[in-house]
């Protein structure tokens, strides 16, 4: 529903910054691990705020901010599932450290100061979020191509999830349906996860000990590998020979 004192043509991210306020207490408090989940989302939502008015300033902040919870988050969801007991032990003392790291900053200077900066970001205008969004949409379609060749890498099925994701944030921005968005970004977050898990895996000093996980690891990934590209194949039909000139009903809006 539009904000009764937001006017017609600007956005304005207050709802956002409130959301992220009220998780950033929840994060430090770290009972509910839906806290630092929700300070991730809130800070990747404002920094396409920022892409959508062209702004750099505040960006790098907002970076920083989501990376510190990214860290904690990923293991929270690691150490959820069905892990071989070395491996978890290893993720367990992993998470210690990425803890303490996100409150650190939690309670530096520099999340204060980002916060308050906020009070002098002016309003988006609409017409050039508008604008911004199909810069965004020609990218989303590049990166999708890139995923789509044979020989495509982890890293470029992140890089269109992650263009995606900023995609439908843009709409959720202009207030227009992104919910064909969000499902495909889930979708590719299926492979994200495996992908996560395989990082940690290759940097754990115990994985040797665990030599049958080792090889579901990879046989998992690899079904997932073949499930993104389908769905990427299927929002994206014409990405792979037409690359950003593709129509618009080819790709998701």
């Amino acid at each position: 529903m539009k904000d009764a004192q937001e006017p017609a043509e600007e956005l304005l991210p207050r709802r956002t910054l409130a959301h992220l306020e009220a998780h950033l207490a929840v994060a430090r408090d770290g009972e509910d691990p839906e806290g630092v989940h929700q300070v991730r989302v809130a800070s990747a939502r404002l920094e396409t705020f920022l892409r959508l008015s062209s702004r750099r300033a505040l960006r790098d902040d907002l970076r920083w901010l989501r990376e510190r919870a990214s860290a904690v988050r990923d293991l929270d969801v690691l150490l959820a599932g069905r892990l071989p007991k070395p491996f978890a032990e290893w993720l367990a003392a992993e998470r210690v450290v990425a803890r303490a790291g996100l409150i650190e900053a939690l309670e530096s200077p520099r999340l204060r100061a980002l916060l308050d900066a906020w009070n002098w970001v002016p309003p988006l205008d609409r017409k050039r979020a508008a604008h911004e969004r199909r810069r965004l949409a020609r990218r989303a379609t590049v990166r999708a191509a890139s995923a789509l060749a044979a020989d495509a890498t982890l890293d470029a099925f992140h890089a269109v999830r992650r263009a995606l994701r900023r995609l439908r944030y843009a709409e959720e921005w202009l207030r227009r349906d992104a919910s064909e968005l969000k499902a495909l970004q889930q979708s590719l977050g299926e492979l994200n996860d495996v992908a996560v898990v395989r990082r940690y895996f290759a940097a754990c000093p115990r994985a040797p000990e665990c030599g049958e996980f080792a090889a579901e690891l990879e046989h998992e990934l690899a079904r997932r590998v073949a499930k993104a590209r389908l769905v990427l194949a299927r929002a994206y039909p014409r990405a792979d020979d037409r690359g950003p000139k593709a129509k618009s009903r080819a790709r998701p809006r």
